[in-house]
C-alpha cells in the first residue's frame, strides 16, 4: 500500500502567521511537493480580530480554499481549524486541532473572549470540552494534541480526563518533540522551561489514552514542509525541519486518508522521507493486538541516508535495539507475552539525527490465561 507525505499543522495571516492561506497552499503542493494538507489556523488567537476571535468571514474564505485546493489523487487538503483547550492542571492552556472528512464543518469559535483563557477560573474546563465535543459528534472530524509536552502552550494528559480521547497527537514540530523529556529535539519554551510535567507522549500512553503519531511545521511563515527558519514568533520555533505525517493509504483522497489517520496507520519524521513499517503479529501500526498467544515482532525501514539505530519501546522503555550501518534496515524478534496491558512504538534514527516514529501498537494479553 503506497505511503503519502503532508504537512497538518500550519497557520496563514488569517489567524497569527505572516502569508495568504492561497500562498500557503500553493506553498505545499507546488514547493513542498505534499501529498496532503492542512491549513489550521487559530479560530480563538487572532489578535488583529474582535476579542482575540476570527470573524466568520476567515473561516468561509478557509473553507472556500480548502475546496478549491483539492484534488483528488494529486493533491488533498482538509478543512481544518486550531483552537485552545484546557491545560487541565492550571497552567496555560493546550491547543487542539480539528480535521472534518467533508467540505463543511463548524469553526468551533468559544464563546467567550480568548483573553479568558489567561484569567484563572474565567473558563469551566470541563464544560469547555463537553461543548466541544457536541458540537463535533455530527461531523466526521479527527482531533489532534499539538506541542503537548510544552511548558508555555502544552496539554497535561496525566490530569485529563479520558472521556476526552483524541485520535492523534503531534509528536514533533519545529516547537520540538514532546516525545518524553530525554528524548530528541527537546521541546523548550523560550525562557529555558523544558517539557510539561505529565505532558509528553509517553506520558499520554502512560495514562491510556490512544492517539497514532503526526508531525509538522506549525510554520507561521506559509511554508508547509519548510526547512526554513522561524524564529519571530514567540522564540519558540527552535528547529528549522517541518515534520511530515507518513500516512498509508489504498489511494490520494481525502476519504482514504482520513480513514488511514483515523485507524492510525501514521507516522511522523523530522521531514525527511523515511519508510518506516512496524508489525506485531503482522498487525500495522495503530492496532490492538488482542489476547496474542505469542508475539513477533518486525521493523523495516529504508532512510533518505544511513540509518544509524532502530530502537522498540515498550511502556516508555526501550525493550530492543538494533544499529545500523546502512540505508536498509530489517529486524525481527520474538517478544514475551506481557502479563499486563502493553503499548510499543518504533524510533528510527539515521545520520544528522533526522528521526522518524512509528505510531504504536497495544498488545491486551488474555485477562484469564490457562493454568
Amino acid at each position: 500500500m503506497p505511503v503519502y507525505w503532508g504537512d497538518l499543522h500550519g497557520h496563514s495571516n488569517l489567524s497569527d502567521g505572516r502569508s495568504p492561506a492561497k500562498d500557503y497552499y500553493e506553498y505545499g503542493r507546488d514547493e513542498a511537493k505534499l501529498d496532503f494538507c492542512a491549513l489550521t489556523d487559530h479560530v480563538d488567537n487572532v489578535p488583529s480580530s474582535h476579542l482575540g476571535l476570527m470573524p466568520d468571514r476567515n473561516w468561509d474564505k478557509i473553507r472556500d480554499l480548502a475546496k478549491q485546493f483539492h484534488e483528488p489523487q494529486k493533491f488533498v487538503t482538509f478543512l481544518a481549524v486550531e483552537r485552545a483547550v484546557p491545560s487541565w492542571d492550571g497552567q496555560s492552556p493546550g491547543s487542539m486541532s480539528v480535521y472534518y472528512r467533508t467540505d463543511d464543518g463548524p469553526s468551533l469559535k468559544p464563546k467567550h473572549p480568548a483573553r479568558d483563557w489567561l484569567r484563572r477560573g474565567a473558563i469551566n474546563p470541563d464544560a469547555e470540552m463537553s461543548q466541544i465535543w457536541r458540537t463535533l459528534k455530527d461531523f466526521g472530524h479527527l482531533t489532534a494534541v499539538h506541542h503537548s509536552g510544552s511548558a508555555r502552550q502544552g496539554y497535561t494528559w496525566t490530569k485529563a480526563p479520558a472521556k476526552y480521547h483524541f485520535d492523534l497527537v503531534e509528536i514533533y514540530s519545529k516547537w520540538g518533540s514532546s516525545e518524553a523529556p530525554a528524548a530528541p529535539f527537546p521541546i523548550w519554551d523560550g525562557v529555558g522551561r523544558g517539557a510539561r510535567p505529565g505532558g509528553t507522549v509517553v506520558d499520554a500512553l502512560t495514562a491510556g489514552f490512544r492517539p497514532g503519531f503526526i508531525a509538522g511545521s506549525d510554520t507561521h511563515f506559509g511554508m508547509p514542509g519548510s526547512n526554513v527558519w522561524e524564529n519571530d514568533w514567540g522564540n519558540a520555533a527552535r528547529y528549522e525541519r517541518s515534520g511530515l505525517t507518513a500516512v498509508t493509504a489504498a489511494d490520494l483522497t481525502r476519504e482514504a486518508i482520513f480513514d488511514a489517520l483515523k485507524k492510525r496507520r501514521c507516522y511522523a519524521t523530522t521531514g525527511e522521507r523515511i519508510q518506516l513499517t512496524f508489525e506485531i503479529n503482522d498487525h500495522p501500526m495503530g492496532s490492538i493486538v488482542a489476547e496474542p498467544t505469542h508475539l513477533r515482532v518486525r521493523v523495516q525501514a529504508v532512510g533518505t541516508q544511513t540509518i544509524k539505530r532502530a530502537e522498540v519501546f515498550k511502556n516508555g522503555e526501550i525493550a530492543h535495539h538494533r544499529t545500523c550501518g546502512r540505508e536498509e534496515l530489517d529486524m525481527y524478534f520474538d517478544e514475551p507475552v506481557p502479563t499486563e496491558p502493553a503499548w510499543y512504538y518504533v524510533r528510527v534514527t539515521q545520520v544528522a539525527e533526522n528521526t522518524a516514529w512509528s505510531s504504536p501498537i497495544w498488545v491486551l494479553p488474555n485477562p484469564h490465561p490457562s493454568s
